[in-house]
């Protein structure tokens, strides 16, 4: 009777531990609520960063602090949350380095992009059911401000196209108009 009351503790054990493996299971809804204020906490800092540089130098400054900090404020953001990761993907891809959609990825922007305006998905979408732990948040062309660097490029000021091309030479993310479908911010729980 006690080898089987020592062996019972090991069994449940062992099928707890089973119950986690295989496909990660949805996020719950404190778990989305964590991704939303991450999307939020990074959309609202990288926007207020890109203000202060255009008012201070332009959109030639905006391009730069889009270069140089928009990583960065990803990291920041998520620096108490090390088990979710945040990024940006693009319908045009800017940085392919960092922005560039999988497969997957690009069949969400795809349906995104094709959605009615008053279909479109809300704060947060979970897009991708291969992937339950990943959620999209679209970007939409919905300032003005944002065509002076994704606009037509034949529209756009030779400075901000030479900037762009110092910082992206491989740049296709240009020739926007209001509403159209940017990207979307991807956050994940690892």
């Amino acid at each position: 009777m006690s080898n089987a009351r020592c062996l019972l503790p090991v069994l449940l054990l062992l099928s707890l531990s089973a119950c986690g493996a295989g496909e990660p299971a949805e996020l719950v809804q404190a778990e989305r609520d964590t991704a939303a204020k991450l999307v939020a906490a990074f959309a609202s800092s990288l926007k207020a960063e890109l203000q202060t540089a255009i008012a201070e130098g332009g959109p030639v400054a905006g391009i730069r602090t889009c270069a140089e900090r928009a990583p960065s404020i990803a990291t920041e953001v998520t620096a108490n949350h090390p088990d979710w990761s945040l990024r940006r993907i693009g319908t045009r891809v800017r940085n392919a380095a960092t922005n560039t959609p999988t497969e997957a990825e690009r069949a969400v922007l795809d349906s995104f992009a094709a959605m009615p305006a008053d279909q479109r998905p809300g704060p947060l979408a979970a897009a991708d059911p291969d992937q339950p732990r990943r959620l999209y948040k679209p970007i939409f062309i919905a300032e003005p401000i944002c065509l002076t660097c994704h606009g037509p490029a034949e529209q756009l000021a030779p400075e901000v196209r030479g900037e762009l091309a110092k910082h992206y030479p491989d740049d296709a993310a240009t020739g926007y108009a209001m509403g159209d479908l940017r990207g979307a911010f991807v956050v994940e729980k690892r």
